[in-house]
Formats: C-alpha cells, structure tokens, sequence
C-alpha cells in the first residue's frame, strides 16, 4: 500500500462531503418550508396597506418580508440543485426503499399471525418454532421473522430479492 494513511482516510473525507452537501440540502429544504409556513402572515401583513392604498408601507413590508428571502433561497435552491442534487435524491431512494423493506418485513409478520399452517411449514423448512414467548404474540412473530430472515439470507447470498424469494419460499408463496 503506498500512502496507508491516506487509503484509511479518502472515505472519511467523502463520508464528510456527502453530510455537508446534505446539511446543506436539509438547510435549503427548510428554508423553503419555513417561507411557506410563515407566507400567509406575511401576505396578510403586505394587503393590509394595499387595502388603505397606503403603498409605500406595502412595498416596504414586500421588501422586508418577501423580497430578501426569496432571493436568498431562489440562489441557494439553484445551487442545490445545480452542484448537489443528488443530496436531495438519494435521501428521498433511501426512504422509499426502507418504506419497502419495513413493508415486506410487515407482510412476514403477517403471514406468520395469520398462516394457521405456519409452524409446520417453519419446521418443514429448518427453522425452530420454540421460543419463550406464547404462540402467536408479538414477541413470538418478531422472534420467528429473525429466524426466517437468518434462514433466507444464508442461502442468498446477499441479495435482497433472493432473501425476498427465500422468505416467502418458506410459507410456500412464489415470489413471482
């Protein structure tokens, strides 16, 4: 290895770009959301002197409220987007997708609640139904969904669909 150090470090110094590009993104995400939660105040502060045609207080309180903040966040939005839109991206990716996998744990869990066959086709395929919880509690679902889990990603090879296929296998479901 030539430089050790700087092998063991390179990550560290991605890892650190990536959360200030996505602080930034987080920043510019709630400074647009702080405008719009504080916009209908600051209209109605704005018409209250155009409805008196008093229009140099209104064109101060558009310039007070309004103009300066819009300008700051219309530059910080256009350079979001322009140099770390991907800050925005991938969070929103990570999201959905754990959204999915909490959903296809959840279908396991219920398929384990409810299959009436379920301890059988467990033990069919290897796995212990024994544990220290009643049957049918929640404690013996979460207990019984790691050990399918366990079982499914031995034979997986780490992939999530072969995991996904191999959990359902286990009750006898076609992941196709």
């Amino acid at each position: 290895m030539k430089d050790p150090t700087a092998v063991l470090v390179a990550p560290f110094k991605k890892i650190w770009r990536d959360l200030t590009a996505l602080t930034n993104a987080w920043a510019v995400v709630n400074k647009s959301l702080t405008l719009a939660i504080t916009l209908p105040s600051k209209l109605k502060a704005i018409r209250e002197p155009l409805r008196e045609q008093n229009y140099a207080q209104a064109k101060k309180r558009v310039d007070e409220f309004l103009s300066a903040e819009a300008e700051v966040l219309s530059a910080d939005t256009i350079a979001l987007l322009k140099t770390q839109w991907e800050a925005i991206v991938y969070p929103n990716l990570v999201g959905a997708w754990a959204i999915v996998e909490a959903s296809f744990d959840d279908l396991i869990k219920q398929i384990l609640a409810n299959d009436p066959d379920v301890e059988l086709k467990l033990r069919s395929f290897g796995i212990k139904t024994e544990v220290h919880h009643p049957s049918g509690s929640a404690d013996w679902i979460d207990a019984l969904h790691q050990r399918v889990e366990r079982k499914a990603k031995k034979g997986s090879q780490g992939h999530v669909v072969e995991i996904h296929k191999a959990c359902l296998a286990t009750f006898g479901i076609s992941f196709e």
